[in-house]
């Protein structure tokens, strides 16, 4: 397709856009004043009566709007389980196997920048790590956070993943089962 052909498709586009916006409005029928018994087409005050809401938008609250599946493994335990954190503002759950995660302290972890840093960017790579085992303990995180992917796996395998697990998301992972001795 030439130039013109694209220039001339572009305004041909652009006019009937401005033809549609200017046919709305004022058709010269009288709006729909809908339950209103005077016929005046005013909007019906409140009348009291009902109930004040105190709902804001989706997202609203002290937590972030949040879906993570997790799936844990402790291999040599023979334990796995899987269990998903949905978090909607003022909303708190955890369903799936019982690992001991509270709702509102998961979501409140996952309201901490460092936790969703961690969740979102995945395992830091300038750190430095002691080489202590905490045992075999893995957990995958998948899902989203404010609309941003989370796909990390967080173990024990070394000091770095201790600290993480015992510390930064303690509210979102099970205990640890630990060293088997």
């Amino acid at each position: 397709m030439t130039r013109f052909a694209h220039t001339s498709l572009l305004c041909l586009s652009l006019l009937l856009v401005a033809s549609l916006a200017s046919s709305c409005g004022d058709d010269g029928n009288p709006v729909d004043a809908g339950d209103d018994p005077s016929g005046t087409g005013d909007v019906p005050s409140d009348d009291g009566d009902d109930p004040p809401t105190d709902e804001g938008p989706l997202g609203a609250g002290p937590y972030p709007i949040a879906d993570l599946t997790i799936e844990y493994e402790h291999a040599s335990a023979g334990v796995t389980s899987t269990y998903r954190i949905t978090c909607l503002g003022d909303t708190a759950t955890v369903d799936g196997d019982d690992v001991g995660v509270t709702d509102q302290a998961a979501c409140t972890a996952l309201a901490e920048s460092a936790v969703q840093a961690r969740l979102i960017d995945g395992v830091p790579t300038d750190r430095l790590c002691t080489e202590n085992y905490g045992g075999d303990d893995t957990a995958t995180i998948t899902g989203r956070i404010d609309d941003v992917a989370v796909d990390t796996t967080v173990d024990r395998a070394n000091g770095c993943g201790i600290d993480e697990w015992d510390n930064l998301l303690s509210d979102l992972l099970p205990a640890p089962i630990g060293v088997q001795e």
